[in-house]
């Protein structure tokens, strides 16, 4: 390659490319805001990858927001790559990860036995009860007064074991300096669209299968599940655009394996156009 490439165009050149001097990199060229930048959204797209696998959510299923705490801010064209790397809907960027926490609380047996004595078990009830975050603020400012049995008892914290806990909701991950949390409640609109793009990749594989050229058309049949029929008339174009269909429509497929589509079952037959 370097005979034919260099030598042949310049005969003053060394007689082998391992004759040639290393070249010197150019360090004023580095972009260190890019290398920075690029490293927080590395970062921030694993940590979501890992929080939509403790929540069982696969990418494919969009979900509306991602709230990520971070020393350093992402600039608009970041954000959007990591929308689009985690297939969310909007960024949300917190100062803290305060909000992104919860509190459960129970009895310090040490200092609770005494306290309540024999309204102990009814105390761990009402305590198990109490507001997290609401119950925190009042014991960082001092202390709280609950009732139990009709007496009123005042706590400080060292009456309570305190333990962080995930929001309901929320999945959340952290590494060091950076914590990203997935907002996990489905609404209807993201569930149909979690539908269409499982959809559209079953069909993709099964273009795939059927040994079709990657711009070969088809003509594609469903049938077998009434709630994904209505999802493909409302999204049938979406559909055609991406899998490259003429034709959409609902109609016999025996022999079709059926498609699991997030639990729910369909069979497609495709052919080419």
């Amino acid at each position: 390659v370097y005979q034919n490439m260099v030598r042949s165009v310049d005969k003053d050149a060394p007689d082998s490319v391992h004759l040639c001097s290393y070249p010197v990199a150019d360090e004023s060229l580095i972009d260190t805001k890019l290398e920075t930048e690029m490293d927080l959204v590395r970062k921030i797209t694993e940590l979501g990858r890992s929080a939509r696998e403790a929540a069982n959510i696969k990418i494919r299923q969009p979900l509306s927001e991602v709230f990520v705490v971070a020393g350093t801010e992402l600039e608009k064209e970041y954000e959007d790559i990591v929308l689009g790397e985690l297939n969310i809907k909007k960024l949300t960027r917190l100062e803290s990860d305060a909000d992104l926490m919860d509190f459960s609380f129970k009895p310090q047996l040490r200092t609770c036995g005494r306290k309540f004595g024999p309204k102990l078990n009814a105390a761990k009830e009402v305590i198990a009860s109490l507001p997290g975050k609401e119950t925190m603020a009042k014991l960082d400012a001092g202390s709280i007064t609950i009732t139990v049995d009709g007496e009123d008892f005042e706590m400080t914290k060292d009456d309570f074991l305190i333990e962080t806990v995930q929001p309901e909701g929320l999945s959340t991950q952290s590494d060091r300096d950076v914590t990203v949390s997935l907002k996990t409640e489905l609404t209807d609109a993201l569930i149909e669209e979690g539908y269409v793009r499982e959809m559209i990749s079953k069909l993709q594989n099964l273009r795939k299968s059927t040994g079709l050229e990657v711009t070969d058309r088809i003509a594609l049949t469903y049938g077998g599940n009434d709630m994904l029929a209505t999802v493909i008339e409302k999204n049938k174009d979406a559909i055609a655009s991406v899998v490259l269909a003429t034709s959409v429509e609902a109609g016999e497929t025996e022999g079709a394996e059926p498609s699991d589509i997030n639990g729910q079952k369909i069979c497609f037959k495709i052919r080419k156009a």
